[in-house]
């Protein structure tokens, strides 16, 4: 009664009205109502102690049955209006889809979009730390929704900035239906009511796909579409995409997920160029004639098996065991330059827009400067160099057959750091640096993740300001080819065609996927597909969304 608006004699008369009493009775009931209402809290508190105390089992019964009614009350309507949408703000995925049933005011707070852009920019591209589920960034999503021009995959992925669009009514989806869902559909509250905590095989649930993307959606939309997909990795739910690649296997690869492009090259000693939008299903009867109209174009130049190559745009360089590196023009397919200065075979390479690096079976790390060609070599090596990655122009880490990784110094010419801990060769790595690191400090203050995969079968995360290790992964039973990762996990491949997915912040094993016959060569990891290829020349598309 203290909170909501009361009017005894209206009460009273409604009550003394419904009653099957005489006058006698009810001008009794009249009194003890009075005593009651007018007395202290206190009073009436002793006063019901002593009629609970003295009722019989029928009495208490027909209290008991009228309490919860009475108890329930909507306790936003008695705050004011910004403590009930901050509160609302707080609120889980689930608790929020939940909320929005409960009444249409409850459901215009649940449904605001500043409430479901907190929610997106906790969770998208990072571990949100209430609840520690992250979602996929899937950027290139938007890029084409908002008619933004495709730009490259291979710079760093961008942090989520939650941006408001506005979306008609689905096509289908009746107004009523609407209504009685206040704007969510069944399978999203479905999805979202779900226990992400219950570990489920992939097997019991069928693989979810996403709806096709339209032009401007809201941050719940947003949300729910990447909820799907996370669900989809999480339990191991995928779409599977074969391509027959290069004769004799594939060594390197690259993809674009903004232009659907995929490159690969290998012991054919050519680079194929693949649109892998055309691709269908293994599934589908028409497989095998959409994997030959993928290919878009082939580019011959090399003398030996194209072992590393990179796009960005137009432009492709390859490395190869012909000892050379070749700048290729997409467009045309044409071969715009020549380098050469190795020795021995070009295993990987790396560039920006002033600066590629490119390491060799000749022991060392070859840097050249992209306008005029010139380029000296970083010796400390003692076999072949199997990785490399150029940092802002300054540093370059490099990892090679003698189990050791090196950061250089490119000014100074020097080794700053060398990071041991694998008993085998050092076959591949990969450096994400700190948001928080800025070019200015380096290369004293270098910050941020460098992890590393080796034949020793581990794989190995290490601190790359202070060289220690931090964590290593077990798991392949044999060594590991090649590794790529994410802000939320790593995926790793090598001998015995086996493919891992790991949890980059506890290290623990999400899946495993079997579906090679051959050693795994190359990856690449986007925000929804896996790309794996082996020696056989086999591609496969693991498609999560």
């Amino acid at each position: 009664h203290r909170f909501q608006p009361f009017n005894g004699n209206s009460v009273l008369h409604t009550f003394k009205n419904s009653l099957k009493l005489d006058e006698n009775e009810k001008s009794e009931v009249e009194k003890i109502y009075n005593l009651y209402y007018n007395a202290s809290s206190k009073v009436r508190q002793h006063s019901l102690k002593a009629i609970i105390d003295t009722s019989c089992t029928a009495e208490l019964s027909s209290l008991s049955s009228q309490i919860p009614e009475k108890l329930r009350f909507d306790f936003r309507r008695f705050l004011p209006e910004e403590i009930a949408f901050n509160t609302f703000a707080y609120l889980d995925a689930r608790s929020l889809c939940r909320s929005a049933q409960v009444s249409k005011h409850w459901n215009k707070l649940a449904n605001d979009e500043v409430v479901w852009k907190r929610m997106c920019e906790q969770h998208i591209a990072k571990k949100c730390h209430s609840c520690g589920i992250g979602l996929p960034n899937m950027s290139f999503l938007e890029s084409l929704r908002l008619g933004e021009r495709a730009i490259s995959s291979t710079t760093s992925p961008e942090p989520f900035k939650a941006q408001y669009v506005e979306e008609d009514v689905e096509p289908g989806y009746s107004a009523k239906r609407q209504k009685l869902d206040y704007g969510m559909s069944s399978e999203e509250l479905t999805i979202l009511d779900h226990d992400l905590n219950t570990p489920i095989s992939y097997k019991q649930i069928p693989f979810i796909p996403v709806k096709e993307p339209r032009d401007l959606v809201p941050y719940k939309k947003i949300f729910s579409e990447r909820l799907l997909v996370e669900q989809n990795w999480r339990h191991g739910r995928y779409r599977l995409r074969t391509l027959n690649g290069n004769m004799g296997g594939v060594r390197c690869l690259q993809f674009d997920p903004r232009r659907a492009i995929l490159m690969t090259g290998g012991y054919d000693k050519t680079v194929r160029v693949w649109n892998t939008s055309r691709l269908l299903d293994d599934t589908d009867p028409g497989a095998i004639d959409a994997a030959d109209s993928a290919l878009v174009r082939v580019l011959y130049g090399h003398t030996g098996t194209v072992m590393a190559l990179r796009f960005v745009g137009m432009t492709i360089i390859t490395g190869s065991a012909d000892t050379t590196l070749k700048v290729w023009d997409l467009k045309t397919g044409e071969c715009k330059k020549t380098w050469e200065g190795h020795t021995g075979g070009v295993s990987c390479l790396h560039f920006d827009d002033k600066l590629l690096v490119s390491g060799s079976e000749d022991q060392t790390v070859g840097v050249w400067y992209k306008t005029t060609g010139k380029h000296f070599a970083l010796r400390g090596h003692t076999d072949a160099v199997n990785a490399v990655q150029l940092v802002k122009s300054s540093l370059v880490f490099s990892s090679s057959g003698d189990a050791t990784t090196r950061l250089w110094d490119i000014e100074s010419q020097s080794c700053l750091r060398v990071f041991e801990g694998h008993n085998a060769p050092v076959q591949c790595l990969q450096f994400s640096m700190s948001p928080t690191c800025h070019s200015d400090v380096l290369p004293n203050n270098l910050a941020g993740t460098l992890i590393t995969g080796s034949m020793d079968g581990t794989i190995k995360i290490w601190s790359a300001q202070t060289g220690e290790c931090v964590n290593t992964l077990f798991g392949h039973v044999h060594g590991i080819w090649c590794l790529q990762f994410d802000t939320l996990r790593i995926l790793t491949g090598g001998y015995g065609g086996t493919v891992r997915m790991w949890d980059i912040d506890t290290g623990t094993q999400l899946f495993k996927i079997d579906g090679h016959s051959a050693s795994v060569n190359c990856c690449a990891l986007t925000d929804s597909e896996v790309i794996t290829a082996d020696d056989d020349g086999n591609i496969k598309i693991w498609d999560f969304m």
